[in-house]
This record gives structure tokens, sequence and C-alpha cells, in this order.
């Protein structure tokens, strides 16, 4: 994972920093929601743009049934403690209430994302209790869709929408750091000829296992010439990340497939990320449990594809995570005089 990471930083370096961001907005947001309740946590083609170009969908309800996704809550409530200590003043927990995030982007990598939530409708109350949260400059605004909230969260002004839902007691949530974008994603609910729905053969389509908790897809209309090798032959990506039951016990399992447009292409992806395999190993021979993750991976070019696999115990991905939040620590730690 942390190879797939290092790897494929170039292609979607600006993409994945902004969908990070939205995430932690989004949760903080919605940390200031008591009694929230969201539903279908699978990724919904209805809500996302025909046109986008990646997405990010997190089933945050499946992921806290696993020993993997119940260690990363833990420590994102330390590595966040904001947002641990907003939702104990408010006295709700966003990792049970909230079922799923999807997150997209239309355009460039370097294009923001939006963040597609559903929610109960709580929210109709979403203006009252941003400012009980004690969130800074609170407004609506009127925009082509109706009203808009605004709220500056981390230093940054974000927008919100609340949609009807086909289900009377629940809404939409729409998040983003830009009204135009923002205006742009109520529309595509609106109009479902808008979204991947009616497009089954979009690249950003795909058929997930059911115990993949995040699901992340990419493509590129034309030929690029901007970024890294892989970036500029990769024509579209899938990734698939979960947990299955063995008779061993849990496995965390991580299947990445690359159309790369040729062979030729594979071929060369193939030896990048061997090499990156191979340095990772050589940089963890201090730290067995990171070096014993990284030979699990399996890089393997399959005609014009890159087909990257790992399986491995969920114990032994929790001991190498451990391992590694452990060394940035230390790597943060002040020093003695």
């Amino acid at each position: 994972m942390t190879l797939y990471h290092r790897t494929t930083r170039h292609a979607g370096r600006h993409a994945g920093r902004r969908a990070a961001t939205l995430i932690a907005a989004g949760a903080i947001a919605l940390a200031s929601l008591s009694g929230l309740a969201l539903a279908r946590a699978p990724l919904d083609p209805l809500v996302v743009d025909r046109a986008a170009a990646w997405l990010v969908h997190v089933d945050i309800e499946a992921a806290l049934k696993t020993d993997l996704g119940r260690f990363l809550a833990k420590a994102l409530n330390v590595d966040l403690p904001g947002l641990a200590d907003l939702s104990a003043k408010l006295a709700i927990d966003p990792q049970r209430d909230i079922k799923g995030l999807t997150i997209y982007g239309a355009g460039s990598a370097e294009e923001e994302g939006v963040a597609v939530l559903v929610s109960s409708s709580v929210v109709d109350q979403l203006h009252t209790r941003l400012k009980e949260a004690g969130l800074a400059d609170v407004t609506l605004l009127e925009r082509p869709h109706g009203t808009v909230y605004a709220a500056t969260i981390g230093g940054d002004r974000w927008f919100a929408s609340v949609r009807p839902a086909a289900d009377a007691d629940l809404r939409i949530v729409v998040l983003s750091r830009a009204v135009e974008r923002l205006d742009r994603a109520i529309a595509v609910i609106a109009d479902p000829g808008e979204s991947l729905s009616t497009a089954p053969e979009h690249p950003l389509r795909l058929q997930a296992r059911t115990d993949a908790f995040v699901i992340a897809a990419a493509h590129q209309a034309g030929a690029s010439s901007a970024g890294s090798q892989i970036a500029r032959n990769m024509k579209t990506m899938h990734m698939e990340l979960g947990e299955t039951a063995s008779p061993e016990g849990a496995i965390v399992f991580i299947d990445v497939a690359i159309d790369a447009g040729t062979p030729e292409n594979a071929g060369t992806m193939q030896q990048i990320f061997q090499g990156g395999v191979a340095m990772v190993q050589l940089q963890a021979r201090e730290n067995p449990a990171i070096a014993d993750v990284a030979k699990a991976v399996r890089v393997v070019a399959d005609g014009s594809t890159l087909r990257v696999t790992a399986r491995k115990a969920a114990s032994k991905v929790i001991e190498a995570v451990e391992m590694m939040q452990s060394r940035n620590e230390a790597a943060t730690r002040p020093r003695a005089e």
C-alpha cells in the first residue's frame, strides 16, 4: 500500500492531497450534526459527475467491521484530536454516524473535488448546528439550485448544500471549497443523465469486490506529457482495498489494475514498481514488520495491463503501520538539549 502510494504520487499527488483534505473537512463538518445517520454506504454512480476524471469512495460502515478499519479509526482519533474533541463536545461519534463518503474531481488532477454524503433530515438545521459548533463566518447564500451554507473550517472557506433524497427521510449533503463546483455537483444529482449511472462503459465504473471498503479510479482522456512515466502512460487505474476472512484469520488485500495502453508500457511500469518494492525492502531491513508486508506485493504485466496485488494477514499489516507510526513520532519528537 505504501509502495502504491509512492510510485503513483506524481500521477495523483494533487488529487490525493485534496481528497484527503475533503475527507477531513467533511468529517469535521458532519461531526457538528448530532443524530446523523447515513445510508447507501457502497458507491452510488448517481452522485458522480460523468465528466469526473478520478474518484475515491470509502465505505466507512464496512471498514469498521474489519480489523484494519477499526485500527485505522482509532489512529484517526489520535492524528486528528480536534475532530475527537468536537465529537465529544457534541456527544456524537462520526465513525458510527458516517456510513460512507464519495469524493470525485472533474478535469485535471489540479482541480479540487467534491464530497457527497447521504444523511438523515437532521441536516435541515445545518446552519444552526454549524454556528453552535463554533465554526467561523457561517453564512447563507442563494444559488441557482437553492440555499448554500458557507463556513470557515481549518482556515479554508467551505460550501455545503442539503438536497432531498429519493427517501423522504434522507437528505444528500454536498461539500466543496468552490461554490461553482458545488453548483455543478448539485446539477448532476438533479439530472441522472449527467451522472455515471447512465454511462455503464465509463472508465471510472468498476465492479468492486463486496468486501472492499476503499475503491479508487482514475483515467485520462488523451496523451499526457506531464508527470512521471507512469502518469504519462496510464490510461485508467482501478484500485480496491479491503479485508476478507480466512481460516487463518483476517486477510488484508489490495488490487490495482492499470491500463498502460501497450504491453511495452506495461512492462516498463512493471520494472518501475518492482524497483520500488525492492527499495522498500532495502530501506526496511531494520524494520522486519514493514519488510514482511513489502514482500507480499506482487507486480505482473498482463498484456497491456499492469496488476499490483498484495495479500497479508491483517495483524501483520497493523504491526507494520504501528511501526511506521512509531518511526514518524520518533522523527518529529524534539531532541533533548
